[in-house]
């Protein structure tokens, strides 16, 4: 080859590598192909002319272009002969490469550009309705119509996705622009009345027609628009007017099915007239009227009276006439008991206990005393002139049978006794029965002495009292000390509490133990303890177990016991518990522990870091007991032996009331 044809080749390659680049851009099916696939984005670079060298007129040299690689010489096979050098040719001139034009920088080279002036239309723009051919397809303004109305966006269908909104649709009430005038529900008054179809006037071709207008009753017109003419004014479900059977249509109590009421003068269920004579017997009743029972056809004026039946078949306002002349009907349901002897009728006097019942009360004796109770002969009342005498009644001391028992002030005489010192006490050996307090006479009887003022009940052993609450109600005494009470077959000199002064209660038991053990504690043994004295029970005699006692108050009425005793903690208590009981009833608990109280007794564990001592805690408690005995008891729950922990009681008090 020679050398000015590598110059040329290498040139027109250049050239058709930018053409064909230029053309690959605009050939192919895919439409979405981009600027970035056929590599056209970045403009091409241009490509530098290849320079033509000067031929050397001594010996022909090839000259290589600048820029273009110098092609290997192929080795020679043969020598060449020698011989005048041929002539070299003139090379031919190398063509330029041609630049890539994009005027509008829209990234496309005007070869595929179909407007290489707009850098809004190029291949794969988006296609707005404006008249171009935006994405080179060769159409203009193309898209959907997606809703299948006949519009599309371009030519003014202004909602693509409701097949009822267009250019020229009709526009219903329905909140939406259907006609695509940028206006909703827009529709006019045609009838001039103010309001639109939409505005819910139902005939816009009538002016008179429309909500709120005035309904013209039975006209066959829905003048305001309620959707029904008005044919029952008064709402009772009948219609009046000339069609309708509602006879008056302003009244809601008057229509064919309303319930008819006699004798007012008004037709109520529009059958044309108002009853005057319901029982069809010829003669009208109600106010106006002369039947007495409308409802009877047998009673009216002209009926026969039927006596004694008690009905007033002719209307003369009495059921039977008065046979007798006294003024009082007779018969089965007549008052007059007798209608044949005009001296018996109600209002006749009654005469006492002859056999006939003269005022007709059903009766021939009489309650003369109205105390409801006969006397007489036939009567049970022993004094019918005093009410307050019958045998209902309730004796009273006054001399007089008044239960008519034929006994006089039984059971409720009062027995009085001579009191002759004047110490508010009587001899009971000279009582008398009688109502009212004799003079010189008192109630209470037990004077043992009555020559001597000093002596009378709770002062001195031989007139004792019978419980301190007897010496308090009786005004013997009323300081609380000791005196002299009856306790069953004893008389014993006894502690009476009167405080408060309205309460008295006498002490039936003690026990302090400083002098023995009463023989009824079911334990026996006692312990000197230092500061407390003597106590029943306490170090080295008990530890877990119960000592108690049994009270007899058989003799003794009452119906409260008061409860005083001291019960005594020794030594090592760790949280165990200490009790007292009346018969079956807890009157007393307590957990304790040895580190309460101080060393009083018992073993001595001051050395302890906490210590071990004794406390005593004082009971004092009421209850409500009526029973014969009463048992009492204190216990304790420990588990150690009684030198290591132990409990005792003291100073025991049982009182009764």
């Amino acid at each position: 080859m020679t050398p000015g044809m590598h110059s040329f080749s290498i040139a027109f390659c250049a050239t058709c590598l930018t053409l064909f680049a230029a053309c690959s851009g605009m050939q192919g099916d895919d439409d979405d192909a981009t600027s970035a696939d056929i590599g056209l984005h970045e403009p091409t670079p241009t490509l530098q002319p290849v320079e033509t060298p000067t031929p050397d007129t001594s010996t022909p040299t090839e000259s290589t272009p600048t820029g273009v690689a110098t092609p290997t010489p192929e080795p020679e096979t043969e020598p060449t002969p020698t011989a005048a050098p041929a002539p070299s040719p003139t090379p031919l001139p190398e063509s330029t490469p041609t630049p890539v034009v994009d005027t509008d920088q829209d990234g496309f080279p005007a070869l595929a550009d179909c407007d290489d002036a707009d850098p809004t239309v190029y291949p794969g723009a988006d296609e707005p309705c404006d008249g171009i051919d935006n994405d080179c397809d060769g159409k203009i303004d193309e898209d959907s119509d997606t809703d299948s109305d006949g519009f599309t966006s371009c030519n003014g269908d202004c909602d693509d996705a409701d097949p009822t909104v267009y250019p020229g649709a009709d526009e219903p009430c329905d909140g939406i622009d259907n006609d695509c005038d940028g206006k909703t529900d827009e529709d006019s008054d045609t009838d001039g009345d103010g309001v639109t179809t939409c505005g819910g006037d139902c005939d816009d071709g009538a002016a008179t027609v429309y909500p709120g207008a005035l309904e013209i009753p039975y006209d066959g017109i829905d003048q305001d628009c309620d959707g029904a003419d008005l044919s029952d004014i008064d709402q009772d479900g009948y219609a009046g007017g000339p069609e309708g059977t509602d006879c008056d249509d302003d009244d809601p109590g008057v229509h064919p099915g309303a319930e008819e009421i006699p004798y007012d003068g008004i037709d109520q269920d529009c059958d044309g007239a108002d009853p005057t004579d319901l029982d069809g017997d010829g003669y009208a009743g109600g106010p106006e009227g002369t039947d007495c029972n409308d409802s009877d056809p047998s009673i009216n004026p002209g009926a026969e009276e039927i006596p004694y039946d008690g009905i007033d078949q002719d209307c003369d306002d009495s059921d039977l006439p008065d046979i007798d002349g006294d003024g009082y009907g007779g018969g089965e349901n007549g008052p007059d008991c007798a209608d044949d002897d005009p001296s018996i009728h109600p209002d006749a006097e009654e005469i006492p206990y002859d056999g006939i019942d003269q005022d007709c009360d059903g009766q021939d004796y009489i309650d003369v005393d109205g105390d409801g109770y006969a006397g007489g002969g036939v009567g049970d009342d022993c004094d019918d002139q005093d009410p307050d005498i019958n045998p209902g009644a309730d004796e009273v001391c006054d001399g007089v049978d008044n239960n008519c028992d034929e006994q006089v002030d039984e059971g409720v005489l009062s027995t009085w006794y001579p009191d002759a010192d004047g110490d508010g006490f009587g001899d009971p050996g000279l009582a008398v029965d009688a109502c009212a307090q004799p003079e010189g006479m008192v109630a209470e009887g037990r004077d043992c002495d009555d020559t001597d003022p000093g002596v009378y009940p709770g002062v001195a052993s031989t007139c004792p009292g019978f419980s301190c609450q007897d010496l308090l109600t009786t005004g013997a005494a009323d300081i609380s000390g000791e005196y002299w009470i009856v306790l069953g077959d004893e008389t014993v000199l006894t502690y009476c509490d009167f405080s408060p002064l309205e309460d008295a209660w006498t002490l039936v038991f003690s026990d302090d133990f400083e002098n023995g053990v009463e023989p009824g504690w079911s334990f026996q043994a006692t312990y000197a303890c230092d500061g407390w004295s003597t106590i029943l029970g306490g170090f080295g005699n008990i530890a877990e177990g119960e000592m108690g006692i049994d009270i007899d108050l058989s003799d003794i009425p009452h119906d409260a016991v008061r409860v005083q005793v001291q019960y005594i903690k020794l030594d090592s208590w760790d949280a165990e518990w200490g009790y007292v009981f009346v018969d079956d009833q807890t009157i007393w608990e307590a957990k304790l522990y040895y580190y309460e109280g101080s060393q009083v007794c018992g073993w001595n564990r001051t050395a302890w870091p906490e210590g071990a001592y004794d406390d005593r805690h004082d009971i004092d408690v009421t209850l409500a007991h009526d029973a014969d005995t009463l048992h009492f008891a204190a216990s304790a729950d420990l588990d150690q032996k009684s030198t290591d922990e132990s409990f005792g009681i003291d100073n025991v008090m049982i009182w009764v009331r």
